[in-house]
């Protein structure tokens, strides 16, 4: 308290991703086109399961509880709470995993 943090002591890791898109336009007639395109995000992590992991300090989800009721203090009339922090650098599986858009555009 009353000093200033270290450095990128508030920051989550490093998160590292390769996106990748692939377009081809289709000639149609009189000078219209359809356009093809397949985006991959975070293509690294279709090689590799450890590749392109997003990793965060402490969990982004309302749910997870940050104190847990430890005891009762009868004298007081009130709970007594331990810090419950969920761990450090976990992966988020959900943001870690490479995903898929296809899409098409006609042109006129």
């Amino acid at each position: 308290r009353g000093r200033l943090l270290r450095r990128n002591t508030c920051r989550n890791p490093w998160f590292g991703s390769v996106n990748v898109r692939l377009s081809k336009a289709v000639p149609t007639r009189a000078g219209q086109s359809m356009e093809l395109t397949v985006d991959l995000y975070n293509l690294l992590n279709l090689f590799s399961r450890k590749w392109g992991q997003y990793r965060v300090t402490f969990s982004n989800n309302p749910s997870v509880p940050m104190l847990r009721l430890a005891g009762y203090d009868a004298g007081a009339g009130r709970g007594v709470y331990q810090l419950a922090l969920p761990a450090r650098n976990e992966v988020q599986d959900l943001e870690s995993r490479w995903q898929a858009e296809i899409g098409v555009r006609y042109v006129f």
